[in-house]
């Protein structure tokens, strides 16, 4: 079966432009959803999912539109499924235009993914917030700004870090096998990993509002550091206020629920 692209739709590919980053970031999203390893997405489910995630991530913030994903796997499930799957370069050449994915310098695109995550963690349901990890065995499947949802089939979500992080770090030095379950900061994205070996899991967390707070902190030296004609600077400052209203907001959430907890242990 020919899977050629048509005249017209070779011409949009040739226009196709992201960067190196925006390309890395499309990558990270489109292995997720190759669930055979294949380097084909070859289902109209995985199509579809893989276009929603995308364009939660990499799309302008006022590109939320559900029928957009509709209307694009309408187009394209058929070619997913009866035409051998779309693989990788296929997919950034009809996704980018579809989606209305802007071109992102490295640096923009960074400021972009980490303002996403900042906004995502703070809608996130878990405390428990990944910073980084040393271990080869989460290699490609865990990153930074990722949350702890369960721990030894122990629920973490709608409890607060000061609840569960005695029980975390007995379970870590202590429970194997140890079954753990991440997600992206947004819930996209399960993935469960069972330690086995003794000994350090290699892997470092933080609470929720500490990383929100460092976070912030980092944006406003970024700000501050500058140069005054810098685009970079105008994005920051507009993104700075929206950011900072929704992490305060967290911080009163967190700080009603400390009061109730007090109020019930009178």
């Amino acid at each position: 079966v020919s899977t050629q692209s048509t005249g017209h739709e070779q011409c949009l590919s040739m226009a196709v432009i992201v960067s190196d980053a925006q390309r890395q970031k499309l990558k990270e999203l489109y292995d997720w959803y190759d669930l055979d390893n294949s380097g084909r997405v070859d289902s109209t489910e995985e199509l579809k999912q893989l276009t929603c995630n995308t364009m939660c991530k990499m799309s302008p913030p006022n590109i939320a539109d559900p029928d957009l994903v509709l209307r694009f796997v309408e187009r394209y499930g058929d070619e997913a499924e009866a035409h051998g799957g779309i693989d990788f370069e296929r997919f950034v050449n009809i996704v980018v235009p579809a989606l209305h994915i802007a071109e992102r310098s490295e640096e923009e695109q960074e400021m972009e993914q980490t303002n996403y995550e900042i906004m995502a963690l703070c809608n996130s349901e878990s405390d428990v917030v990944i910073l980084e990890h040393a271990n080869p065995e989460l290699e490609g499947k865990i990153h930074k700004y990722m949350v702890v949802i369960n721990i030894h089939n122990k629920d973490l979500r709608s409890q607060s870090w000061d609840d569960v992080q005695q029980d975390i770090m007995q379970l870590a030095r202590f429970q194997r096998p140890l079954t753990m379950v991440f997600t992206d900061a947004d819930g996209h994205n399960a993935v469960s990993h069972t330690f086995v070996e003794e000994g350090s899991l290699r892997l470092r967390w933080a609470d929720r509002l500490k990383v929100l707070n460092d976070e912030m902190d980092d944006i406003n030296r970024k700000m501050l550091t500058s140069p005054k004609a810098s685009p970079i600077k105008s994005k920051l400052k507009q993104d700075w206020q929206e950011l900072n209203e929704a992490v305060a907001r967290v911080h009163k959430r967190a700080e009603a629920k400390r009061r109730e907890a007090d109020l019930r242990g009178k």
